[in-house]
């Protein structure tokens, strides 16, 4: 009896392993490069791909058609996606590339107590974060390429790969974001 325990567990954790063992960093057979990724040191970290953005709070992939599908914070979503925006019945982000960075705008429907405001900035010199899921609001200075966060807080976030271009990809960086605070 102990004998079959013993070897179902062993089996799970290889079926397990088979699917998560491998990070989806190493590019291994199957796995998919990591094209960015979104460090918060108190938070969640994402990562964001060509057709997919994923972290504990955040699961969307890209559909065919353009449209993204997945959950958001526990909330489902299908949004659909124009240069320059990302919008659904509970999500609006407005997206616009600065000279050397990004800024995020928009507005996150939350039931009957209505909507919050979404306000996101990213540059060489500075991150901001304003969000439904942000309280306080986030300032932090540039402590490096990628790297925001000074005294107290240094390093509390990190871009790595596109996530650190200037213009990152869109919508991707923009789900990511929201994913990571």
């Amino acid at each position: 009896m102990v004998g079959k325990i013993a070897g179902t567990a062993v089996v799970c954790v290889a079926l397990w392993g088979c699917q998560h063992g491998a990070s989806v960093e190493s590019g291994g057979a199957g796995q998919p490069q990591t094209e960015g990724r979104i460090l918060v040191l108190r938070g969640p970290g994402v990562s964001f791909y060509e057709n997919r953005v994923i972290g504990p709070t955040i699961n969307m992939t890209r559909n065919a058609d353009g449209t993204w599908n997945g959950w958001i914070r526990n909330r489902a979503m299908n949004l659909s996606v124009t240069p320059g925006q990302v919008s659904s019945p509970t999500l609006t982000m407005n997206i616009q590339d600065l000279p050397q960075g990004v800024e995020i705008s928009g507005l996150w429907i939350s039931g009957h107590e209505g909507g919050e405001q979404i306000a996101m900035r990213v540059t060489p010199k500075e991150l901001s974060v304003r969000g439904p899921f942000v309280h306080p609001p986030i300032y932090l200075d540039a402590d490096g390429e990628g790297r925001y966060g000074t005294g107290a807080y240094g390093g509390a976030v990190e871009l790595k790969g596109a996530a650190a271009l200037p213009h990152p990809p869109q919508p991707q960086f923009a789900l990511a974001l929201l994913g990571a605070f």
